[in-house]
């Protein structure tokens, strides 16, 4: 008896909604699908189906983290590191550096500084998805005390971030000379040549001066946000007027650790005293001018382990936008989702100074089409 004809194959458009629907956060199941068949992998490596995946889910996914280790105190022989630590199935390519400390992350690109302890330190762009890389030649403004940022070329206007690693980037370099002068340099990966954008005097003392050792400025809108080294101001810098400001903290009963933004758009602080998160905001008054609000209290006794607030416990790292902090106990670092109100241990066995979430999708094809 002949055996039964095959079952008709699907039609590719049924097939591709719902490879759609797989979650973003899970880079392994597309790979997996690409594995069914050649019709599947071609789909799923296809420009267009990657375009629409990201169209489809909007919100790029946490790939991993950035931990940085700085050596304050010399117990790792005066040294500065940085290690990614996936939080799934995703792994990145050419991740074996061992003289790079990440700065900032943002739209799928990671700012790495090499021989941060030198002179002359320098600076390469890395995509940990494809393992491209571009260098940036050195500033004008390294011998100095700053900070950066990693933008898309983009940034502060109407734009489509959905494919920026495709894209131009900048580096937004914010340098303090002596504490009496403020400047930013931007650098254009698409002129390959840094200018100087503004810069502003002060008061000499160490209030004024930025420094890479705090977390890269967050991005507001049209304006870049750093904390300066007081921990009692914040530096703004405007990238369409090219203006700098500075906005005062509030008193509060401990420093502030990090400058966040929050899900509905807006500026924030996270602070810590005892085993307590104290979350503010920068909102407008009854007056129409900006001011701070305590917004959150979150008590961590309920979240962690027991043993886990034994040592004194830091905010690290936080994602943009999102509900999501990473907390450093004495060797363990936790992620907290604020509105679940549950804690994930990320790793153990380090004592981590900043976090720097990595933010991407990833799709087969991505850096190897499937045939």
């Amino acid at each position: 008896m002949a055996a039964p004809p095959p079952p008709p194959a699907l039609m590719e458009e049924l097939v591709e909604e719902v490879l759609l629907s797989f979650p973003a956060d899970d880079p392994a199941s597309l790979v997996r699908a690409a594995l069914v068949s050649k019709r599947w992998c071609r789909i799923v490596s296809g420009r267009g189906f990657r375009r629409r995946f990201r169209e489809r889910h909007r919100a790029a996914t946490v790939l991993g983290v950035l931990c940085r280790m700085d050596d304050d105190a010399g117990l790792n022989n005066g040294e500065v590191s940085s290690s990614f630590v996936p939080t799934g199935s995703f792994r990145p390519r050419r991740a074996d550096r061992c003289d790079w400390v990440a700065l900032d992350a943002r739209l799928g690109r990671v700012l790495l500084l090499l021989r941060p302890l030198q002179s002359t330190p320098g600076f390469v762009v890395w995509d940990p998805v494809t393992g491209e890389e571009w260098e940036v030649p050195p500033s004008p403004r390294c011998p100095y005390v700053w900070n950066g940022a990693l933008l898309c070329a983009g940034s502060g206007g109407d734009y489509d971030h959905l494919d920026c690693r495709s894209r131009p980037f900048l580096v937004v370099l914010v340098a303090s000379i002596g504490g009496r002068k403020t400047c930013i340099d931007v650098y254009s990966s698409e002129a390959n040549a840094w200018t100087e954008q503004a810069s502003v005097q002060h008061t000499g003392n160490d209030a004024n001066i930025v420094d890479w050792l705090l977390p890269a400025g967050v991005l507001l809108g049209n304006s870049l946000y750093f904390m300066l080294r007081s921990h009692k101001e914040v530096l703004e810098y405007n990238l369409c007027t090219r203006e700098i400001s500075k906005i005062q903290l509030p008193l509060v009963s401990d420093r502030p650790n990090a400058l966040t933004i929050t899900a509905d758009g807006r500026l924030g602080f996270d602070m810590i005293h005892n085993t307590t998160v104290y979350l503010w905001i920068r909102e407008a008054s009854p007056e129409g001018d900006a001011r701070w609000a305590q917004r959150r209290v979150i008590e961590l006794e309920k979240l962690l382990p027991a043993g886990a607030l034994m040592d004194r416990v830091r905010v690290v790292g936080f994602v943009d936008g999102v509900s999501l902090i990473f907390l450093q106990t004495s060797n363990e670092l936790f992620a907290i989702d604020l509105k679940s109100q549950k804690a994930r241990k990320m790793c153990e066995r380090h004592t981590w100074d900043m976090v720097i979430p990595y933010e991407s999708f990833y799709t087969p094809g991505t850096v190897l089409p499937c045939f």
